[in-house]
C-alpha cells in the first residue's frame, strides 16, 4: 500500500471459519493494512516507540486510525514492529487527486470535499484534545472508506462527518507527538 522512511505497508488478511448446523462450513475474510516498521538505529526506535505509545494511548474516535493489534520481532540487530490496523479501501486523499489528475475519476464534489475537511478537524481536535498534535497532515495521510456517507447540515443527531455504512469513519493516519505544556 505504501512505504516510508523504515517503513512499509501492506494488506494483510484474516480469515475465519464458521460451522453452521450442517456439516459444511463457511469463511468470510477481512482485509486490514499491516504496518511493518524495520528498526535499525536508536532515533528509529525512538520514533516507533513514540508512534506506538500514541496509538495505544489514543481512545477510539470514528475519524482516527486505531491500532488493533501489535508485536515485534527482532534479529541480527534489526527490530521489526509489527502494527495490525483498519484498512480504507477507499485510499487516500492524495490517491485519488491522483486518479482526479490522470482523468480516471471526476473532481470531489464541494458536499464531499466539506465532508473531509469536517472530519479531518474533528479527528484533529480528538488528537489535541488528548494531550497530543499530529505532525504531518497531508493527503496521503487522509484514507478514505470505500463508501462515504455525506452529510449535509448540522441539525440535531447530524454527526456531519465521513462514514462509511458500518460507522467507521475517514480515518487520518498518524504522526504524532505529545503537545507542549502551557504553563
Amino acid at each position: 500500500l505504501g512505504e516510508g522512511g523504515f517503513g512499509f505497508v501492506h494488506v494483510g488478511t484474516s480469515k475465519s471459519s464458521s460451522k453452521g448446523s450442517s456439516s459444511s462450513s463457511s469463511s468470510s475474510s477481512s482485509l486490514y493494512a499491516l504496518k511493518k516498521l524495520c528498526i535499525t538505529s536508536t532515533e528509529q526506535k525512538q520514533e516507533a516507540t513514540r508512534e506506538l505509545h500514541f496509538l495505544q494511548s489514543l481512545p477510539p474516535h470514528d475519524n482516527v486510525l486505531g491500532l488493533l493489534a501489535s508485536t515485534t520481532q527482532a534479529s541480527k540487530g534489526v527490530t521489526v514492529l509489527w502494527m495490525l490496523l483498519p484498512l480504507y479501501e477507499g485510499g487516500s486523499v492524495q490517491s485519488r487527486l491522483e486518479r482526479i489528475d490522470s482523468g480516471h475519476e471526476s473532481a470531489i464534489a464541494p458536499l464531499e470535499a466539506n465532508t473531509i475537511a469536517l472530519a479531518v478537524a474533528r479527528a484533529l481536535a480528538h488528537i489535541h484534545t488528548n494531550g497530543y498534535r499530529h505532525c504531518d497532515v497531508k493527503p496521503a495521510n487522509v484514507l478514505l472508506p470505500k463508501t462515504m456517507v455525506l452529510e449535509a447540515g448540522g441539525g440535531a443527531g447530524a454527526g456531519g462527518g465521513a462514514r462509511p455504512p458500518r460507522g467507521r469513519g475517514l480515518g487520518l493516519a498518524l504522526k504524532a507527538v505529545p503537545a507542549p505544556r502551557q504553563s
